[in-house]
């Protein structure tokens, strides 16, 4: 057994900078926003998922309100959170 593990941060960083991984990211995004767009309690309210991007440590991608009803109703009902399972 070896007495210790040298990690490769660089490798680990452009594994998580990768297509696969941004697209992964993405998807996850995407199905968050469909929740919350589906967990709406005003009418109207559309939630949206940015395509993924880098970012210093591997990918992020964004779960935004694309209109003002969905600004209302997050900013009353916490839907987001909702989407994400939280019960704030």
């Amino acid at each position: 057994m070896a007495d210790s593990v040298k990690l490769n941060y660089s490798a680990f960083k452009d594994y998580r900078q990768s297509g696969g991984v941004q697209q992964a990211v993405h998807e996850l995004a995407e199905r968050i926003a469909s929740r919350a767009t589906g967990a709406a309690t005003v009418r109207g309210a559309v939630y949206k998922a940015t395509p993924a991007q880098d970012t210093s440590k591997g990918s992020s991608s964004l779960v935004v309100c694309a209109n003002f009803q969905a600004k209302l109703d997050q900013n009353k009902y916490n839907t987001l959170s909702h989407a994400l399972g939280g019960s704030l």
